[in-house]
């Protein structure tokens, strides 16, 4: 019996052995911990800009400004025909130079992949800034204004320069598009959620600055075709001067052309300032279609 006894128990420390054994390699992982996975980004060659670098975000907001500047200030000049002089003059050269370095900065700056990669290939980036908005980008920052002058053309050439002011608002609305204005979107987020705003008044307050925004280009728009109707214009029957000398004259039609952008963007209407040549009435027809299109996807 004890003969028995000792056999069994010599014959179960094997077996429980392999047993443990089969235990410790099943949960071995657990124990030493699994293999970390290295993410290899590509490294970045010195003279290339990382897009996602604190530099070149405080360099987009800069951009960002001036493009609000010029989506403001430059349809009122062309459209009512006023020259910049002074400090507005040598800020507004200022601004075609910040854009034309921006121009240089997006050949060298990182690509952003759609896997989140960054890309330095200088090859790929040239194709894609090329087939994207280097053409719209160039010709808005041509300088009409200081070549005009430089050549000896008359200042009052708007159609050249009204030309590339509009690429140079097509790139602005699209701007809004582009991916450093959502992120800018995201830091407005951040801070409204940090000082906990209330939601419904945000998207308020974006609805009132958009129409604004239309209705100054719409108002602009309108005393431009107003003035480019000699014989029959909104300006001739409301006793306004066409020609727009002197600062308090262009405000005052300025302020009554935003009026009329406004009650016709809602379809008030009042009536006091009306269409009176066949442009007028296309223009016309065309704001309360977007009125009502952009109350409609208000709605």
């Amino acid at each position: 019996m004890t003969g028995f006894r000792h056999r069994h128990h010599m014959a179960n420390p094997p077996r429980h052995g392999r047993a443990l054994w089969s235990a410790l390699k099943r949960n071995l992982p657990a124990y030493v911990g699994r293999r970390r996975r290295v993410v290899r980004r590509p490294m970045k060659p010195r003279y290339f800009i990382n897009p996602e670098a604190t530099a070149k975000r405080m360099w987009d907001l800069l951009l960002i400004g001036l493009v609000l500047y010029t989506t403001l200030v430059v349809p009122y000049r062309v459209c009512f025909q006023i020259e910049a002089s002074g400090g507005f003059s040598v800020l507004e050269s200022a601004m075609d130079v910040a854009f034309f370095i921006d121009i240089v900065f997006n050949f060298i700056t990182g690509l952003q992949l759609p896997t989140g990669e960054v890309s330095y290939n200088f090859r790929v980036i040239v194709k894609a800034y090329l087939r994207g908005w280097f053409t719209v980008d160039f010709f808005s920052t041509l300088p009409f204004e200081s070549l005009s002058k430089l050549f000896g053309v008359s200042n009052n050439a708007h159609a050249a320069l009204l030309s590339a002011k509009l690429l140079r608002g097509l790139k602005v609305l699209r701007l809004f598009k582009l991916a450093r204005i959502r992120r800018l979107g995201k830091v407005f987020a951040n801070l409204e959620d940090a000082v906990y705003t209330n939601q419904s008044l945000v998207s308020l307050a974006k609805l009132a600055l958009t129409m604004l925004f239309i209705a100054h280009l719409v108002a602009c728009l309108w005393y431009a075709v107003g003035k480019s109707d000699s014989e029959e214009s909104w300006l001739i029957s409301i006793s306004l001067d066409p020609v727009g000398i002197g600062s308090d004259t262009s405000m005052l039609q300025y302020i009554r052309s935003v009026y009329w952008a406004i009650v016709t963007m809602t379809t008030i209407g009042y009536g006091d300032i009306v269409a009176h040549s066949n442009n007028e009435r296309l223009l016309n027809i065309g704001v309360m279609a977007v009125g009502v299109s952009f109350f409609g996807y208000v709605i």
